[in-house]
């Protein structure tokens, strides 16, 4: 069930559309468990009255394999780096024979699986990648704007309400089997993390970018094209859960919610019709976005390199979308791997899962629709949530009071979520 408070409606919408984040610690001189990435207390309680949110200044017939002999040769090479510099594991490709077994070349009707999955096992290891960006100051937000006149979203999408300092600590809470996290960033740390815990990991986006592209890609003030990358992101396990910053897991999954026992990706959502000939197709398709697809995506690295192997052109044109609303947002990797996973079947729909995707249109809506959302979600928590900042902009009053309203919510649902774990 996916339910999105909308501009549109006046009430919870039952399966609507996308989902993202938000969180908080428990109030009380310490955590109540020892969390293994985020060793320091969240301060993130429940304001008190007369209290206020300080604000940071301005936030495809042929029997040929499609994997031909150059892109095995790729592979090898790959798996000889990542050996040499220690970011090897355990389900990496290394051979030629394993990578025409993995890929092959759609036959007839396109309903073939293009990837095998033969060579997982269920205990395969799963790691989580986010990506976030640092409130920027006024003055870098500036230059954001010259760089990107025409940005989608403006200051909402980049000021920090904490939401991602509440997924992470969720994260580890109710998905304590995720082997290790990436943070993806500009070369920007977030001041709360511990990151001298071996199960977290800070990753520089241009270390992840071809470098003979970097120069022409930037500036990048776009997470689509970030995106485009991320199975670049050196020792990533083969098998990934992909977040926003603004999205969270909302209580305990086990890996079967997000992988089939044979290493399959899964999407909950509605059944999937089917393109008889989506192969045939120059351009690639793209999920609808609403609240199962708004969320988070269960990925592979062989999955994302087949695709963009098949669609060069197109994550060329991502890749180089320097500015947010470069592109539609449903054009973006996550949304592409979707239809392309599930049309070549290496992912699989399941049913519907509980989403919940806070957003409105207009910031006026905001405050009234989300104190019923906040309400819904404390009594009953969805698998995977998201908080769209559509909040107040030009309103110092409004926006306090909608941040102080969700730093309520975020403590309260960190409080309910660690009495039920203890």
């Amino acid at each position: 069930m996916c339910m999105a408070v909308t501009f549109m409606l006046t009430t919870a919408v039952v399966q609507a559309n996308p989902c993202s984040s938000g969180g908080e610690c428990p109030s009380g001189d310490e955590p109540q468990n020892l969390v293994w990435l985020l060793q320091t207390k969240l301060q993130m309680n429940v304001p008190q009255e007369g209290e206020q949110v300080v604000r940071r200044e301005v936030d495809s017939h042929g029997e040929e394999p499609l994997l031909d002999e150059i892109n095995a040769h790729k592979l090898e090479q790959r798996a000889q780096v990542q050996l040499q510099t220690g970011h090897a594991h355990s389900m990496i490709r290394t051979s030629h024979v394993e990578a025409n077994a993995i890929a092959r070349k759609v036959e007839g009707n396109c309903n073939s699986a293009v990837l095998s999955d033969t060579e997982t096992t269920s205990d395969f290891p799963v790691d989580a990648v986010y990506t976030w960006i640092k409130e920027p100051s006024k003055e870098q937000f500036d230059g954001i704007l010259k760089a990107c006149p025409h940005l989608q979203g403006g200051w909402q999408r980049f000021r920090n309400l904490r939401t991602f300092r509440f997924s992470f600590h969720l994260l580890e809470k109710h998905l304590p089997w995720v082997r290790k996290v990436f943070i993806v960033t500009p070369g920007e740390v977030p001041d709360w993390l511990n990151t001298s815990d071996p199960k977290v990991e800070m990753v520089n986006q241009q270390d992840i970018w071809p470098q003979g592209r970097l120069r022409a890609d930037q500036p990048i003030h776009n997470s689509q094209s970030v995106e485009a990358h991320l199975h670049r992101i050196p020792g990533l396990s083969k098998h990934f859960i992909y977040l926003n910053d603004d999205m969270f897991v909302g209580r305990p999954l086990e890996k079967s919610f997000f992988f089939t026992d044979t290493g399959k990706p899964v999407i909950h959502s509605d059944p999937f019709h089917h393109e008889e000939l989506w192969c045939q197709r120059t351009e690639p398709g793209s999920l609808d976005m609403n609240c199962n697809t708004h969320t988070y995506f269960s990925l592979t690295i062989p999955m994302i390199e087949d695709m963009q192997g098949r669609y060069p052109a197109a994550f060329d044109r991502i890749s180089a979308a320097h500015c947010r609303g470069d592109l539609p947002a449903d054009k973006g990797p996550t949304w592409l791997y979707g239809w392309y996973g599930i049309e070549s079947g290496q992912i699989e729909v399941q049913s519907k899962a509980k989403m919940a995707w806070l957003r409105t249109k207009t910031s006026s809506r905001m405050a009234k629709k989300s104190m019923a959302w906040y309400r819904e979600q404390l009594a009953d928590p969805p698998d995977i949530g998201c908080i769209n900042d559509d909040f107040a902009v030009n309103d110092e009053s409004e926006y306090l009071n909608a941040a102080n309203a969700l730093a309520s919510f975020m403590a309260k649902f960190i409080e309910a979520a660690d009495k039920k774990l203890t």
